[in-house]
């Protein structure tokens, strides 16, 4: 698929310090620098909507994004600990750390919906005093170049999403149902579900034969995690066994171990 850089971009409110737990961690010791700390992770996790994974390149969470971030890693530990009591963060079980109230604060556009917005910022300065033929032929090509940013915008999107699910088995399949799904969910949401799913997977130590194709995934196995259907709860092993009787061609026998 064709490839056009992306940039990412923090919307950061202007009554920011103005909120309530601007102000709480303000209160605390050192606590402008936490607050710096706070609007470094959020800038750290843009692109990953929000989600910081340790990497276990350091002994402990804290002194990897204490790296990550080139803060001293008392205040990252400070601010991290004052963010989880103000649910503003969750630590997950292989302690990567999710931003909670990172999906209304992230913008993004492509470096083509970049030039063609500047493009038309240039020209709404002139005046359209041709005839009715050249506005007509101007509003075409606008419309041409819509049609071009969303075919390339999609294609980002299934990219990004495909990138990050666990199981690459039914890649083709996958990507038939994608353009549908973003269409009618949005790409940020299914991006939700992804990482809910594989929140789960890690929680409940489901083994890899049981973890199901993209193909699964995207057909109707997302459903359980939308915005509006996710309970955050475990996986029963009743649901394991269903899951794998129903279809035995749905997993991956080859990381089946004897």
């Amino acid at each position: 698929m064709s490839e056009s850089k992306k940039y990412f971009w923090l919307k950061l409110k202007d009554n920011f310090f103005e909120e309530k737990y601007t102000k709480a961690l303000r209160k605390l010791p050192e606590g402008d620098k936490l607050v710096i700390v706070y609007l470094k992770m959020q800038l750290k996790s843009l692109k990953t909507e929000g989600i910081l994974k340790y990497e276990q390149i350091m002994p402990s969470k804290e002194e990897e994004l204490a790296l990550l971030l080139d803060e001293d890693v008392t205040m990252v530990s400070f601010t991290l600990k004052a963010l989880s009591n103000m649910k503003l963060i969750e630590v997950w079980d292989d302690e990567t750390v999710y931003m909670t109230a990172m999906q209304e604060l992230i913008g993004s556009e492509t470096t083509t919906a970049a030039r063609v917005r500047k493009h038309r910022a240039k020209q709404k300065l002139l005046q359209c005093n041709t005839d009715e033929t050249i506005c007509n032929t101007e509003i075409e090509i606008e419309k041409e170049i819509d049609i071009e940013i969303d075919k390339r915008q999609l294609e980002n999107d299934i990219d990004l999403l495909w990138s990050i699910y666990p199981n690459k088995k039914g890649k083709g399949t996958a990507i038939k149902k994608l353009p549908k799904l973003i269409k009618t969910f949005g790409v940020k949401q299914l991006e939700r579900c992804i990482n809910r799913y594989i929140k789960e997977i890690k929680e409940n130590n489901i083994s890899k034969q049981y973890i199901k194709h993209g193909s699964t995934f995207f057909n109707n196995g997302y459903i359980d995690y939308l915005d509006e259907n996710y309970q955050g709860g475990t996986v029963s092993e009743k649901s394991r066994s269903s899951d794998t009787s129903s279809d035995n061609s749905e997993y991956d026998e080859s990381a089946i171990t004897i």
